[in-house]
């Protein structure tokens, strides 16, 4: 699943720096994008994606996702 979710991320995060909307990521593959540097930190499982977005762009985005 983990495959799946970072492809989905991959994508989602491709779109978001075409339209130059900064990102944040947080929690799971925030982790997972720092086990190089601390062993074991992506040994949770992660079944979601979690953005931090700012206020500004919400329409934006949505037309972007959608």
């Amino acid at each position: 699943m983990r495959v799946e979710v970072e492809a989905a991320a991959a994508a989602v995060l491709a779109l978001l720096a075409t339209a130059h909307i900064p990102v944040f990521l947080v929690k799971g593959l925030a982790r997972c994008a720092l086990s190089n540097r601390y062993p074991y930190l992506d040994a949770r499982l992660t079944s979601d994606v979690d953005l931090l977005l700012p206020l500004d762009g919400n329409a934006e985005l949505a037309e972007l996702i959608s």
